[in-house]
C-alpha cells in the first residue's frame, strides 16, 4: 500500500492505504503502484486520482507541481 501526502500553500492532505495514484505529467499520465521504482516528476495541469480498495477514488485538480515516490511513500508539492 502507498501513503500519499499532498502539500499546497493552503493545506496538507494525508492519505493512507492507497492502491494506486495516477499523476498528470508532460508525457501523459503515470500510474504509481505499490513497490514502484523510485520516481521524481514534474506535474502538469490535470487530475490526480488516488484509488483505495474499499472506497471511491479521490480526485484532485492541480495546476502543476512536483512529486517524489520512494519506499511506498508519495509526496506531491502543488503550485
Amino acid at each position: 500500500m502507498i501513503s500519499c501526502k499532498i502539500i499546497s500553500l493552503k493545506s496538507v492532505l494525508d492519505l493512507e492505504n492507497i492502491l494506486s495514484v495516477s499523476l498528470p505529467v508532460s508525457s501523459g499520465e503515470v500510474e504509481i503502484l505499490s513497490d514502484h521504482a523510485e520516481f521524481f516528476g514534474l506535474l502538469t495541469p490535470g487530475t490526480i486520482i488516488c484509488t483505495r480498495s474499499n472506497e471511491l477514488s479521490k480526485e484532485l485538480e492541480i495546476s502543476g507541481g512536483f512529486c517524489r515516490f520512494n519506499n511506498n511513500k508519495l509526496v506531491i508539492l502543488m503550485d
